[in-house]
């Protein structure tokens, strides 16, 4: 069963025991990219620690909205999850954050603890393959960005689907 994935807490309990549930995101996820290591890479987040860095890249060039989630939502969870660990820390300087869109992806990855990728709709799967490559190279987990409203165990609420693998949610890999 294919769904929105805005509506996933709403589906999931309805959904007969046995059958696939999935979203839109994680299939193009897995058509564009490797699913395998965004989920793999997912776990990254239970690892951060005070004063790491997270790469956001999108591929496209879009004027953020406000509450735009590559540039607000992702960071401001992963800080509150980390606060939460680290009470004696400040949120707002627990973790940085440097956000790239369009074809601007820097060569060095070393910095970053994890990289958050967005779905890459806009870019063909050989150049999306590539980032994950580059990543893969040089030992940075990097997953992917697509909407979702379950609640996740790193991060409540945490719009990326691939958490949903780490809860045991199936998919339909193409």
């Amino acid at each position: 069963m294919i769904v929105d994935s805005s509506v996933f807490a709403a589906v999931a309990p309805m959904v007969p025991s046995g059958t696939r549930l999935t979203s839109f995101s994680v299939l193009m996820a897995a058509y564009k990219g490797d699913i395998n290591y965004f989920v793999k890479s997912a776990s990254a987040i239970g690892r951060l620690v005070p004063g790491d860095s997270v790469l956001i890249a999108e591929s496209c060039s879009h004027v953020p909205l406000g509450e735009d989630i590559g540039r607000v939502k992702i960071p401001n969870l992963l800080r509150k999850y980390l606060g939460e660990r680290y009470p004696d820390r400040p949120r707002d300087s627990i973790l940085s954050f440097d956000i790239v869109s369009g074809r601007d992806f820097p060569a060095d990855l070393g910095p970053y603890a994890l990289v958050i990728h967005c779905g890459g709709c806009v870019f063909s799967r050989r150049h999306l393959l590539a980032r994950v490559e580059s990543a893969r190279e040089q030992g940075v987990p990097m997953t992917s960005s697509r909407g979702s409203s379950r609640r996740l165990p790193y991060l409540k609420m945490l719009r990326i689907d691939f958490f949903l693998l780490l809860l045991g949610v199936t998919f339909h890999q193409t």
